[in-house]
């Protein structure tokens, strides 16, 4: 009888042993679990961008003065193609000079406190965006453009989901992004798919008898 009583505490014993070493694994496996997806996250936007379009790994990066050739190179590379169906030649280059010469971009980073990236395809600059803080509550995304070459592979969005990433970093709670776009621009109808809707309609004298015809549109980020 004692050894039957013996045989089945070692049983219960076993018995405990087998259930702690089942929940030591599966707390194993929940924290490597967690862990692997915290990288992942922390990785998502690049992740995300391959996933979308498997040809370009986009990245992005904080400008400074140092980069302002980089930004004429590349506006020099998309403005025509961009407008060149909307504007004259004369009102593009007026435009071109009063908004990429090295003294305005100088203006804006250094006296606007406009804060802008530049954006990379598998490494190369491919593409750029200017944020500008309005208000309290209400930022602009000034500029926004990547090379026509990568249209339609997902570089636009990714340029606005960063643009609203870094926002989020630098104002807790919720926002307004406001944007200028051409009514005649084909970007509208991207603009609206990605969240935006018409908030206004202008026309800005920027001179020279030159005018600005925008849609003005808006985006209000939660939290």
């Amino acid at each position: 009888e004692n050894n039957s009583v013996e045989e089945e505490i070692l049983s219960l014993n076993s018995s405990k042993d087998d259930i702690f070493f089942n929940i030591s694994n599966l707390l194993k496996t929940v924290f490597f679990s967690a862990e692997m997806t915290i990288r992942i996250l922390s990785l998502r936007h690049n992740f995300l961008s391959f996933i979308v379009n498997p040809k370009y790994m986009f990245s992005i990066e904080k400008a400074t003065l140092a980069d302002c050739p980089l930004i004429q190179t590349l506006a020099s590379n998309i403005w025509e193609p961009t407008y060149g169906s909307i504007l004259s030649r004369e009102q593009l280059d007026y435009m071109f000079e009063m908004m990429y010469s090295h003294e305005s971009l100088q203006k804006q980073m250094n006296e606007l406190h406009h804060q802008f990236f530049i954006i990379y395809a598998d490494g190369v600059p491919s593409g750029y965006l200017s944020i500008e803080t309005v208000e309290k509550d209400l930022y602009e995304f000034q500029k926004i453009y990547s090379l026509p070459s990568l249209h339609g592979s997902g570089i636009g969005r990714f340029i606005i989901e960063q643009g609203i990433a870094y926002l989020k970093t630098i104002h807790p709670g919720p926002f307004t992004i406001e944007l200028n776009v051409n009514r005649h621009n084909p970007a509208v109808g991207f603009y609206k798919h990605m969240g935006f809707h018409e908030y206004a309609t202008r026309d800005f004298h920027i001179g020279s008898g030159y005018y600005m015809n925008d849609y003005i549109m808006r985006m209000e980020v939660k939290e």
